[in-house]
């Protein structure tokens, strides 16, 4: 059951990253993003299925940041990015994945 919803939520995951990408309007950004939402998933799904609470952490994260994208409050949008990438990273390396190596 974990796996299978890691992969439900990756599969939204990646449409959520890649909607926002696209909405910047900046080609190479979102070919960036894409490659590296990519990248990312094919590294989580091979090292680690994230708990839960992980998922809807990241879950919660997102609703922030499509909230302050809708406001057009650029400064908290992204603040709430910046937590969001720090967030997994704090996650990754409580699962002893040295991120740095990746």
């Amino acid at each position: 059951m974990r796996e299978k919803a890691f992969f439900e939520f990756e599969e939204r995951n990646i449409e959520f990253h890649t909607i926002i990408a696209q909405a910047t309007r900046n080609p190479l950004l979102a070919f960036t993003i894409e490659s590296e939402i990519d990248l990312l998933f094919t590294l989580k799904s091979k090292i680690i299925v994230p708990e839960i609470d992980c998922l809807r952490q990241a879950l919660v994260g997102h609703h922030k940041i499509l909230k302050y994208l809708k406001i057009r409050d650029a400064e908290k949008a992204e603040a709430q990015m910046s937590k969001h990438i720090k967030d997994l990273e704090r996650y990754l390396v409580s699962r002893g994945i040295n991120i740095e190596e990746v």
